[in-house]
């Protein structure tokens, strides 16, 4: 098996970290909305 080198090695852990940053973005949007619904509802 060949070895990755560095590079794609840093480039494999950007798209990770990218897609954990999406993913982190989405779980605050959503909690967001449904701190915001609870607000609306408790009125």
């Amino acid at each position: 098996t060949a070895k990755p080198t560095g590079n794609e090695t840093m480039s494999r852990l950007r798209q990770e970290r990218k897609e954990n940053l999406i993913l982190t973005d989405l779980y605050l949007l959503r909690k967001q909305k449904l701190e915001l619904l609870w607000q609306h509802n408790s009125r």
